[in-house]
């Protein structure tokens, strides 16, 4: 199980969750930050499951497509 930080930047991130799926394995965790907001930490389970964590909150496992969801709301908030 490895550790991979990175930051999605692009400009629409729900879709990007997308890619950093296909492109990630089991445990594989990345780092959303935006502003004014806490740290969001997604990390790859296995059958399509995203576990999503806020900083300094325990974390929920989701089905993947409701991390898109929950991400778009979080992305809507921020406008």
């Amino acid at each position: 199980m490895s550790a991979q930080r990175s930051q999605l930047t692009t400009a629409n991130l729900a879709d990007a969750i997308d890619t950093w799926y296909a492109a990630t394995t089991d445990g594989d965790t990345v780092v959303i930050t935006l502003p004014d907001t806490p740290a969001i930490y997604l990390t790859h389970q296995p059958h399509e499951q995203v576990r999503w964590r806020t900083a300094g909150r325990k974390g929920l496992t989701i089905p993947l497509p409701d991390a898109r969801e929950r991400l778009a709301m979080v992305l809507g908030s921020q406008r």
